[in-house]
């Protein structure tokens, strides 16, 4: 029995180690570029990692997803020894038996129990608390991350340029390259700044008004009438 638990408790660590690297992702990323600039002002180490992260963001993926894959398919591995070893000999002894084969019942147990594990606290839970705390689990997860990133940098480079290959395939240079922020992006969190009440209705309607005027101004159809005598 405690060589189950042990067994059960490796494969638990594993899974939270999952949600370590997939809320770790969406922090880093979620991060607001002058919120790490502020703090790197200030002197913060962890600021400065995270800023190299960001700045690097294709490798930054890349790590991510290494230690969401590596440690998904340990999990996954060590939960097939789980199955094989100790929950198929137990449903073999069970009336379960003379209906279903004690390897299939074994492995569906096992795998459900590990899927749903992982998606609670693999995925679910740490997205929802990386999205909560954002700054406070970015600046966490800079350091280990960079490290991480730097022992394994040889890989990342392969993995980093292998996607880089197939997504020149769809005619996609530069992925990592985007507006940092666009003007639907700007008024929709305006729009939430104004329902959460961080904003007033004033505040919210100055901001609009620069891009309306921004957008009479560079309109084609918007000239301007040099003086002249009026016509007769």
């Amino acid at each position: 029995m405690s060589h189950v638990l042990l067994l059960v408790g490796v494969i638990f660590l594993l899974l939270l180690c999952n949600g370590f690297f997939s809320g770790s992702e969406i922090a880093v990323i979620s991060m607001r570029r002058s919120k790490i600039e502020a703090l790197v002002a200030q002197g913060r180490r962890s600021a400065r990692r995270l800023k190299h992260l960001q700045e690097h963001i294709d490798d930054f993926l890349a790590t991510a997803q290494i230690g969401v894959t590596f440690m998904g398919t340990l999990a996954g591995v060590l939960g097939g020894y789980l199955a094989s070893l100790y929950v198929e000999p137990a449903i073999a002894r069970t009336p379960v038996a003379r209906w279903i084969a004690p390897a299939v019942a074994a492995t569906f147990l096992v795998g459900m129990g590990i899927v749903y594990v992982e998606l609670i606290f693999g995925e679910l839970v740490p997205k929802a608390l990386a999205l909560r705390f954002t700054d406070t689990v970015a600046l966490f997860v800079a350091r280990p991350l960079d490290r991480l990133a730097r022992a394994s940098h040889g890989l990342v480079v392969f993995l980093t340029a292998s996607t880089r290959a197939v997504l020149m395939l769809f005619g996609i240079r530069d992925a990592s390259r985007r507006a940092f922020v666009s003007e639907e992006e700007i008024k929709h969190l305006v729009r939430e700044g104004r329902a959460q009440g961080v904003l007033d209705q004033t505040e919210e309607e100055l901001i609009h008004s620069v891009f309306e005027f921004s957008e009479t101004r560079c309109s084609p159809s918007t000239s301007t009438r040099r003086p002249g005598k009026p016509s007769a």
